[in-house]
């Protein structure tokens, strides 16, 4: 009876440590979220204020089409084949992956643009997620919420919210990372070939 009761508790303790750490989890990806959302609508408004002509938000989230963008956008819409010049594939530079989530989130959204800005949206808060936990292991909670806010507030922080790869290529690195550091070196390998996918560093 004591051993039933000792596994019953032991349960009853998992379960609830399992439940609070999806919480904490989810108040990670929400704060990245709506930072994300909130950085966004801010620039929406400023650049509204010191615009001479009205400005509509498509007309805002289209001037996020810029840098890289249009060829991420254009291998999305029509995949690498469209794009040869002289015989030579135009396109090969950018890599596949962040175009390829483009292409599956418009098939809810129906806007490229819209799909684009939501997948580093959405990347940027599950990488936040991740590296919450990866910092967390070595380090404690408040470290690792601090590195997330640093993070966040960055110089550089704002490619997290563009049309660009940083953020997928973020949360994949940052996966591969925290598979190494739970000695899972098969998944690390397989996000490592994901991570080559996504962008070329160096």
């Amino acid at each position: 009876h004591m051993v039933e009761q000792g596994e019953t508790l032991t349960s009853d303790l998992l379960c609830e440590t399992y439940l609070n750490l999806n919480k904490e989890y989810l108040k990670i990806f929400i704060f990245a979220f709506l930072f994300r959302v909130a950085i966004f609508i801010v620039a929406y408004l400023a650049k509204g204020i010191f615009s001479e002509s009205q400005l509509s938000f498509m007309d805002y989230c289209n001037s996020w089409n810029l840098w890289d963008a249009p060829h991420y956008i254009e291998i999305a819409q029509q995949g690498y084949a469209n794009h040869i010049e002289d015989g030579q594939y135009l396109m090969l530079v950018f890599f596949p992956l962040y175009p390829i989530l483009i292409k599956f989130f418009t098939l809810i959204i129906q806007n490229y643009i819209i799909s684009a800005l939501l997948v580093s949206f959405l990347a940027y808060s599950f990488g936040c997620v991740l590296m919450y936990n990866l910092v967390a292991i070595d380090y404690n909670k408040s470290i690792a919420k601090k590195s997330i806010i640093f993070l966040s507030v960055s110089p550089f922080a704002f490619f997290f919210g563009g049309i660009v790869t940083e953020s997928t290529f973020f949360l994949i690195i940052i996966a591969t990372f925290l598979a190494i550091r739970k000695h899972n070196y098969l998944i690390a390998g397989i996000l490592g070939i994901f991570a080559s996918l996504t962008r070329s560093v160096g």
